[in-house]
């Protein structure tokens, strides 16, 4: 690759990593669906999300029955109708990311772990958590659970974390675990 090819790759990378920044700070939560109140906006947004999703009533219970009965719900399954609540800031979030992991990995450079390490960098703990989840999800795995995997952008998630235990769980019976690149 020449200097020129890989200033011209940069600038276009970066600038997509710039377009990807100023959406996560566009992101805001309101209090209701036609509220002016903002709850969390840009990057605290994926706290409350990571704060809504374990909060649910069926983790809670989940936890509180774990030594009495079998866990009775599919972490993945919570996801999805998570992301349906949330898809207009989520969907456009994924999607942007998505293409950032698509233009490095298609891109004719060396050292593609450097750009992707600096993507990573981006990410919040709350971030990747939500990733995590979404690589499990229908539409993450089909396309961008690949990159997560390829790019190690999942190697903040903490493993010990019993939800994490539980999603990695649903995602076995189902043949969908990550491989283990993913988290290194």
């Amino acid at each position: 690759i020449s200097a020129q090819q890989k200033q011209q790759f940069e600038a276009t990378f970066f600038s997509l990593l710039r377009v990807f920044n100023d959406l996560v700070t566009g992101i805001d939560l309101r209090k209701g669906s036609n509220s002016k109140e903002v709850i969390a906006q840009g990057r605290d947004a994926f706290t409350s999300f990571v704060r809504e999703f374990e909060h649910s009533r069926n983790f809670k219970s989940a936890i509180m029955d774990e030594r009495s009965m079998p866990r009775s719900f599919s972490v993945l399954e919570d996801y999805e109708d998570f992301y349906k609540k949330h898809k207009s800031d989520l969907g456009h979030y994924f999607r942007t990311l998505y293409n950032l992991f698509k233009y490095l990995d298609g891109a004719n450079v060396k050292d593609k772990r450097v750009y992707a390490n600096l993507i990573r960098a981006q990410l919040s703990d709350d971030e990747v958590y939500i990733l995590f989840l979404n690589g499990l999800n229908e539409r993450g795995r089909e396309k961008f659970k690949r990159y997560l995997e390829r790019y190690s952008v999942l190697k903040n998630v903490d493993l010990e974390s019993k939800f994490v235990q539980y999603a990695i769980e649903d995602a076995a019976k189902l043949g969908l675990a990550y491989a283990p690149s993913a988290f290194s």
